[in-house]
């Protein structure tokens, strides 16, 4: 750029030199940067791309085998085209130029791609679904936190919502979702009225779907759950809420049900069950598990309002990063907002934010969700193919709690001699430990496995206690040996005691069993037994009148170590 010169006397002609300089340096610099931008936004675009096309997936129905993939040429497979091979379950994705088996799901590649891309596939899922609010119905929701959630939901929209839930909501600053049955609203005084609704709405509450008439609904036909499933969220919608999500009545579901749901909204919430279970990735959408707050029959004093109880289950997310949805019923006899109020409280001491179901989808749905495969918000896999089977990451010891296994699935570990010996595995014996945590830890057990014998050990969690039992042999364990040695002549109505020479290579217990290697001549009775020293004795008696020579007899031995 060409600037004026200036003298060594500023007069007017100078001055207005230098206010042209400024101009001149001023729209220079502003044009080097608008060619910066555009620099940055090539270079960009061109990076996306690239990652764009080396990220994605593309998923495809599967095929048979591997030789019906689609190749290059004479089809013409898109790049990120991802197919499942039914005879193996393996999954393979066209790169360009091949079929590359996925091996493993690489989040932090995934957390690479641009936010164009979650853009795009939320604009697929809008239109494919017919929502308004894209982050909460993309089908792939990368910026995922694992760590324990926890989510309110009141059932039926009580009056009881406005005069003693939303005070809560107000002073403790969290949401709570409403379950609402759309066709009472305004028609009946088991529900609040639309304003009200609205107001809840605008104070932070989450208004969700609970049917027109709270019927249940695996009772009715194919139409009848169409209607009160569809038309439900239709009336919330188009008064303002953004509901998605249908809380069954009554828990009553049935295959129809689940695929209405999947078919109108993003996830459908069960009952308690008297599981008290909570909601691990990958979840399950279309049946979101709760822990009851408050019972409509309680047992005890304790049962009108389970503070204890909802302490413990936010005890147990936080330490496995679990989504716990509190079920409420504040129109029930005895409810108590106060103890409400202290779990609400609890789980804020706790470190567990509390969000809508709304907010709660989007941290806790899956990355991928198909009928036979699932990738969840942390990145584990569930298949009904592939299975929920995971090889532990460390070495478990046999003091190693429950909490720290993966949760609704089989884990495994293999164990060398001293590795088996160090973590005080059952005799300190080579072998495989397996564990099952179910949903519920009452039901958590554990294998052993030694890999050089038949031979297996099992125990249980005590969840009263939060200890493992003792190991138990499965079975015992058996022995088959043979041996022969003399026995000579069995007197007339003689009995006569033979020790195995063998006794103490055998190693006999007290329960064996033996049988001659061919048979004994005709009169003659035997049994087998083990003395305290673990001697081994056949015993021989001959019924006849006359004296009987047995010989050498070979004998084969069974024994069952105790």
């Amino acid at each position: 750029m060409k600037l004026n010169r200036t003298d060594a006397f500023w007069d007017r002609s100078t001055r207005n030199g230098i206010n042209e300089n400024w101009d001149i340096i001023e729209g220079t610099t502003k044009k080097l940067e608008g060619d910066y931008r555009n620099v940055v936004s090539n270079i960009t675009d061109e990076v996306v791309g690239q990652l764009v096309d080396s990220a994605k997936l593309i998923w495809k129905e599967p095929v048979d085998t591997y030789n019906d993939l689609p190749f290059n040429p004479p089809a013409n497979p898109e790049i990120g085209e991802t197919r499942m091979v039914r005879d193996t379950g393996k999954v393979y994705r066209f790169d360009g130029a091949q079929w590359i088996e996925i091996q493993e799901y690489d989040a932090t590649a995934i957390n690479e791609v641009d936010s164009r891309l979650t853009e795009q596939l939320g604009e697929e899922a809008k239109s494919r679904i017919g929502v308004d609010d894209r982050a909460f119905y993309e089908g792939v929701k990368f910026n995922r936190r694992h760590k324990a959630i926890m989510t309110i939901v009141d059932d039926d929209a009580y009056p009881q919502v406005y005069s003693l839930l939303l005070p809560i909501v107000r002073q403790e600053k969290v949401p709570i979702t409403i379950a609402a049955i759309t066709g009472r609203v305004g028609t009946s005084p088991l529900s609040m009225n639309l304003d009200q609704l609205k107001e809840c709405q605008a104070a932070g509450m989450d208004v969700q779907s609970h049917t027109v008439n709270h019927k249940p609904l695996a009772t009715l036909t194919y139409e009848e759950k169409e209607f009160e499933i569809r038309e439900s969220r239709k009336w919330l919608q188009e008064n303002g809420f953004s509901s998605d999500v249908l809380v069954y009545p009554f828990g009553s579901v049935d295959a129809e049900v689940y695929e209405l749901t999947n078919l109108y909204y993003s996830a459908g919430v069960y009952i308690d069950g008297d599981l008290s279970l909570l909601n691990n990735p990958p979840i399950r959408r279309e049946k979101l598990e709760r822990v009851y707050y408050n019972l409509t029959d309680p047992v005890t004093q304790e049962d009108k309002n389970r503070v204890q109880l909802c302490k413990d289950k936010i005890d147990e997310a936080v330490a496995n990063n679990s989504w716990i949805i509190i079920g409420v019923h504040c129109f029930y006899e005895g409810f108590d907002p106060e103890g409400l109020r202290e779990v609400i409280r609890y789980a804020k001491s706790q470190g567990v934010e509390i969000v809508s179901m709304k907010k709660g989808l989007e941290l806790y749905d899956n990355i991928i969700d198909l009928p036979e495969f699932q990738v969840g918000a942390n990145g584990r896999i569930s298949s009904y193919i592939l299975g929920k089977m995971q090889r532990l990451p460390t070495v478990p010891t046999s003091s190693t709690p429950v909490t720290d296994f993966p949760q609704d699935a089989f884990s495994y570990r293999w164990y060398n001699i001293s590795a088996a010996t160090s973590s005080g595995m059952p005799e300190g014996r080579a072998g495989v430990l397996v564990t099952f945590r179910g949903p519920s830890d009452d039901y958590a057990y554990q294998f052993y496995h030694f890999t050089a014998l038949d031979q297996s050990y099992r125990r249980r969690w005590d969840n009263t206690n939060k200890v493992w039992t003792p190991f138990v042999r499965v079975a015992p364990r058996t022995y088959t040996k043979t041996s022969n040695f003399a026995m000579g002549t069995i007197p007339a109505g003689a009995t006569v005691d033979f020790e195995e020479p063998n006794s103490a290579a055998f190693g006999f217990s007290k329960i064996g069993n033996v049988n001659p290697a061919t048979p004994l001549p005709r009169g003659i009775m035997y049994c087998f037994f083990t003395k305290a020293d673990r001697i081994g004795v056949v015993r021989v008696h001959n019924t006849t009148n006359e004296a009987i020579n047995l010989g050498n007899v070979s004998w084969n031995y069974v024994t069952i170590e105790a």
